[in-house]
């Protein structure tokens, strides 16, 4: 509130004159209306121990995954060796699908925090978290370049139509890869940085798995048909999916 005060200088007659004046009431002032966050239950010990671990043994190294819990979905990791999990992407809002760059020091993931799904990046224990992508469209699917400069990821322009692109880091020099017609998913970067690997329905019936050569700008589909194929993933070596 904002209190005006308003001053005049009056005669001696004036002021014999003047009667009492009662002051009066101060002004109601009525608080804005704040924002209300959205309840988040945050993870603890317990209910990280309803999680069973079989077959581990042997196994080295961390894995990071959603996990739907309590209504959100969280990303935690599992280190193999320990057998601890450790939620390290905990909201706001839904965040899924993480997948680690090459030398596992950062994680790239989905979350739909500001109001429809975005692609993030993070460091590897989940600080440093960062918005990659800004569009009124829902993006997903993050999968790195080899040299860790670059995300390929797909857009879901309608219910029928996603398209998958490639972008900077920092968010900039974003470009479609591929065609714009049926839905092109859950793309994969191949090891040696040529070819981009995809899901897409535009042969339907069916789902098929088609490569696109990013210097020759040209399709080939290896997996394709009647019978559904799709979120292939490379070797290693870049030689089979």
């Amino acid at each position: 509130a904002v209190i005006i005060t308003i001053v005049s200088v009056a005669s001696a007659e004036e002021v014999q004159q003047q009667q009492p004046v009662l002051p009066e009431e101060p002004p109601i002032v009525v608080a804005e209306e704040t924002p209300t966050p959205i309840p988040f239950p945050i993870l603890t010990s317990d209910t990280l121990l309803d999680f069973k671990l079989n077959g581990l043994e042997g196994l080295k190294g961390r894995l990071a995954f959603t996990a739907t819990i309590a209504g959100y979905d969280r990303i935690l990791v599992l280190d193999f060796e320990s057998q601890i999990i450790t939620p390290i992407i905990d909201g706001p809002g839904n965040n899924s699908y993480p997948s680690w760059n090459h030398n596992g020091t950062l994680l790239s993931f989905t979350s739909d925090r500001d109001g429809n799904r975005e692609i993030y990046i993070a460091d590897w224990d989940g600080t440093n978290q960062r918005r990659v992508t800004k569009s009124p469209f829902n993006e997903d699917h993050a999968s790195w370049a080899t040299d860790g400069k670059r995300l390929v990821f797909d857009t879901e322009l309608s219910s029928s139509v996603a398209v998958v692109s490639s972008i900077d880091l920092d968010g900039t020099n974003q470009i479609q890869i591929g065609e714009k017609s049926g839905r092109n998913t859950v793309p994969r970067w191949s090891p040696d940085g040529r070819s981009i690997a995809f899901s897409t329905n535009r042969f339907w019936p069916g789902w098929d798995v088609c490569l696109w050569d990013l210097e020759r700008q040209a399709e080939s589909c290896p997996l394709s048909g009647r019978q559904s194929y799709c979120r292939a993933e490379w070797s290693h070596s870049g030689n089979f999916l």
